[in-house]
């Protein structure tokens, strides 16, 4: 069965998200079915991949999710140190001034950084902004996983 994602209906917990009588007219948009595809991968072209909910979907498109850990990538290349030489010891600076330490985090701070210019505040506003009905209003939850496949070596795709 299917419901229109763009729909406003109540919050569903999720016992109550599939098909009610209450959901029925709103027939056929969402569906409870699996949508399965395949995609060969291709070491020249498939690097990595990312999995996240609709909240980083909401405000970041397909290619500038990529161009995001794309350059978070390039970025970790031309900074990071060897990880013999990464200090072991947790560092005394703000966690939150310093750059994303992985590709989920760098899309979640460009998620941040996009909400905030929407609701026309400081990236530091919007991260004090307590849990609950106020931060709902502004943005979704979001959850992130960056998959990246290391194929033998080779460094974005070319010989390493």
């Amino acid at each position: 069965m299917l419901y229109k994602l763009t729909d406003r209906l109540p919050p569903l917990s999720l016992p109550h998200a599939l098909p009610t009588p209450f959901l029925r007219p709103h027939l056929p948009y969402i569906t409870g079915e699996p949508v399965i595809s395949s995609h060969v991968l291709s070491p020249s072209l498939d690097l990595f991949l990312v999995l996240a909910s609709d909240g980083l979907w909401e405000r970041l498109s397909n290619e500038g999710a990529v161009n995001t850990v794309q350059k978070w990538s390039h970025r970790q290349a031309l900074q990071a140190p060897p990880p013999s030489l990464r200090p072991s010891s947790p560092s005394s600076q703000d966690p939150s001034s310093l750059p994303p330490s992985t590709p989920a985090a760098a899309l979640v701070e460009e998620l941040m950084v996009r909400v905030a210019q929407a609701q026309h505040m400081g990236i530091r506003t919007l991260k004090h902004l307590p849990k609950g009905v106020q931060r709902r209003q502004i943005h979704d939850d979001v959850c992130v996983t960056v998959v990246q496949f290391d194929w033998g070596g080779r460094e974005g795709g070319r010989e390493g």
